[in-house]
C-alpha cells in the first residue's frame, strides 16, 4: 500500500518513527513535496480563515498527496510527553481534514496521547501504532511489536544526527541511505580529522569566503519545527543566516534531556509539549 504522510506540522518531529513502522508492514511511504506558494494557496482555499498558517500549509500538502497514494496517515496529536498537551488544532486537525478534503484517499487516523500509554517511556506512539495496524489491517501482535521496535529504531539513528548538527531535511533523506549511522559517523570525524597543510580539509576561504581560522558567529533559531525547518514557509531563513556567515544552531542540536532539566528551573510549569524544549 501507498500511504501518504504530509511534510508538514509535526513530520519534522515524529515521521522517522512512523517511516519505520510503516516501512516494516511492507508499506511504501509517499512524502508530499516541499512547500510551494501554489500549494500554501490550495491550503488557505479549503481552510477556516481562523486557522493559523502552519495549519493551513498542512491542508495543502495533504491536497498534494490526493492523486498519489492509497491512504493518509493522519495522527491526532495530543499530547507527546506526560503531563504535557499539544496545540488544541493539532487535536482537531483529523477531524478539520475528513469535513473539509472528502476527496482524499481514506484516512489512517491514530491517536497519539502519551497520557493513555501503558507502555512506560513510549509517549503515546505504542497505543497508536497498534490502533495503526489494524486499520491497515497488518500482522499479529508479535508483528506489531516488532514494527514498532524498527520505528523507535528508525527515530532514535534520527534523533542522533540531529544531535551530531545534521538539519532534519538533511537528516530525514539520509534514513533511506541504507548504510547504518556508525559508518557515516565514522566517515564525518576521519574526513573532519584530515589536515591540508595545516587547514581543516574544505576549509580554508570556502563557500563563505572567510578565513579559516575566522570563526563563523553561532546564531540560536528558535522556534516550532515546522516553523523552521520548512524553508517555503520561512522563506529559506536558514540558508539566508548560512549566506551571512552564520553558524546555525536549533533546538533539535540540544539534547532533550538537557533542555527538559533548564525548563524545571522555571517559576512556572510549562505544560505545551514544544514549548518545554
Amino acid at each position: 500500500m501507498r500511504v501518504g504522510y504530509p511534510r508538514a506540522l509535526l513530520y519534522y518531529h515524529c515521521f522517522p518513527f512512523w517511516k519505520g513502522f510503516l516501512e516494516h508492514f511492507g508499506h511504501q511511504v509517499c512524502v508530499s513535496g516541499q512547500t510551494t506558494k501554489k500549494l500554501l494557496e490550495s491550503g488557505i482555499e479549503k481552510t477556516v480563515g481562523e486557522a493559523c498558517l502552519p495549519v493551513k500549509i498542512f491542508f495543502g500538502h495533504a491536497l498534494a498527496l490526493k492523486d498519489s497514494v492509497d491512504a493518509v496517515f493522519l495522527p491526532r496529536l495530543v499530547s507527546l510527553e506526560q503531563k504535557t498537551y499539544i496545540c488544541p488544532k493539532f487535536m482537531g486537525l483529523p477531524s478539520m481534514i475528513r469535513a473539509s478534503l472528502p476527496e482524499l484517499p481514506p484516512l489512517i487516523e491514530v491517536e497519539v496521547d502519551a497520557r493513555k500509554d501503558g507502555l512506560r517511556g513510549s509517549n503515546g506512539l505504542w497505543r497508536a501504532a497498534c490502533d495503526a495496524a489494524v486499520q491497515l489491517g497488518d500482522g499479529s501482535a508479535r508483528q506489531t511489536k516488532a514494527a514498532f521496535h524498527a520505528g523507535q529504531s528508525m527515530q532514535k539513528e534520527y534523533e542522533q544526527m540531529l544531535l551530531a548538527g545534521l538539519d532534519p531535511n538533511q537528516a530525514i533523506a539520509s534514513l533511506d541511505c541504507r548504510d547504518s549511522w556508525d559508518n557515516r559517523e565514522r566517515d564525518r570525524q576521519r574526513s573532519s580529522g584530515r589536515r591540508n597543510g595545516g587547514k581543516a580539509e574544505g576549509r580554508g576561504t570556502g563557500e563563505s569566503g572567510l578565513s579559516s581560522n575566522m570563526p563563523k558567529p553561532n546564531i540560536l533559531l528558535l522556534g516550532h519545527p515546522y516553523n523552521v525547518h520548512d524553508g517555503g514557509f520561512n522563506l529559506g531563513l536558514k540558508t539566508r543566516l548560512s549566506g551571512m556567515h552564520f553558524r546555525v544552531t536549533t533546538m533539535e542540536s540540544v539534547p532533550a534531556r538537557n533542555a527538559l532539566y533548564e525548563a524545571d528551573k522555571l517559576s512556572k510549569a510549562i505544560f505545551w509539549s514544544l514549548g518545554r524544549r
